[in-house]
């Protein structure tokens, strides 16, 4: 996600996606790692962890077995393990990795341009992508956007009639 997509500092405790119609269904990963971390590239190179600000790749969820469940156009969590603290700064990177599964993670997807995803269907071929998608995942971060206690002071509760 570039910086611009988010805009603000914050702490981030699940990332929320919804399933695609057609795809109702449980998914079982094997190995799942769900890591985020920081870049300042707007466009991905080929090798995952080139892509990084190094030191700042963070595993905050995953298991073995991993189970999603989720209906048609249904949003599903995926809740992590330690909250992340995004800086507001920089680029944020999303990065699923798991050794086999039942299925894959089917939700709605938009178009964001060349070079923004990158998919390897072998789980051996880690760190080297197989080619760049167009398509990322439609998400929700969910968490706390970190307010300045001085700011609370201007803000004034209204109504519409006001």
């Amino acid at each position: 996600m570039l910086q611009g997509e988010i805009d603000t500092a914050m702490l981030i405790n699940s990332i929320w996606l919804k399933c695609c119609p057609g795809y109702d269904s449980t998914s079982t990963f094997q190995d799942l790692k769900v890591y985020v971390g920081l870049s300042d590239l707007d466009q991905l190179t080929t090798n995952f962890l080139e892509n990084y600000i190094p030191g700042t790749r963070t595993m905050v969820a995953g298991g073995s077995p991993y189970t999603i469940s989720a209906s048609q156009d249904e949003w599903f969590e995926i809740p992590f393990s330690q909250a992340y603290s995004y800086n507001g700064v920089d680029n944020l990177l999303l990065e699923f990795e798991w050794s086999t599964g039942t299925r894959s993670i089917y939700d709605w997807q938009w178009d964001a341009g060349p070079q923004r995803a990158l998919f390897s269907g072998n789980y051996d071929s880690f760190p080297e992508g197989d080619y760049f998608e167009i398509l990322i995942p439609n998400l929700l971060l969910d968490g706390s956007v970190g307010l300045d206690e001085a700011a609370l002071g201007a803000i004034k509760p209204g109504t519409a009639e006001e």
